[in-house]
């Protein structure tokens, strides 16, 4: 059932307004933070998965908020205080949840990569609708876009996801 929603959604991408993305990415989010939170207030249940569902949950908020001004729904300024807002929501919430180490780190993510960001082809790239992988590769490989293979594009792919979701040296 979830693979088939998946492959729906998949053949229906460029169909869906960009508002309705943020706004699911948005509300993802929020669902999974809260219910995070709900699980670690109850006491029989592992602070492992709270801090795993609140974690991805505070990611996604983060990412729904920066999508928003990646797509231009919503200028910088205003998105760069809702992330400081979804930051302080968070802090919170762990305080709450005695979640801290998972919240906070998921917060200063969130504010580091939007503060970071500052690469201007990337987010230009990302506007005009390009394969964000296969410009990235274009790049680190020195190639242009029509000379990326697949393999390249694949190993650039696996490499972006995994230092979004944590890849280090261990």
């Amino acid at each position: 059932v979830i693979l088939s929603g998946a492959t729906l959604v998949a053949m229906l991408w460029d169909a869906i307004p960009d508002t309705v993305k943020v706004g699911a990415v948005l509300a993802l989010g929020v669902g999974l933070t809260a219910t995070g939170t709900w699980l670690a207030l109850r006491r029989h249940v592992s602070g492992l998965h709270a801090a795993t569902v609140m974690g991805i949950g505070g990611g996604l908020g983060f990412v729904g908020l920066m999508g928003a001004c990646l797509l231009g729904i919503v200028p910088a300024v205003p998105a760069f205080a809702a992330l400081g807002a979804w930051t302080l929501v968070l802090i919170v919430l762990a305080a709450c949840t005695r979640l801290v180490l998972t919240t906070v780190i998921a917060a200063l993510g969130g504010v580091a990569t939007a503060a970071l960001s500052g690469d201007v082809e990337l987010i230009e790239a990302f506007r005009e609708g390009a394969d964000l992988h296969t410009y990235v590769a274009s790049r680190v490989y020195g190639v242009p876009e029509e000379k990326v293979t697949a393999d390249d594009r694949s190993h650039i792919k696996a490499m972006s996801y995994g230092l979004a979701y944590g890849l280090s040296a261990y």
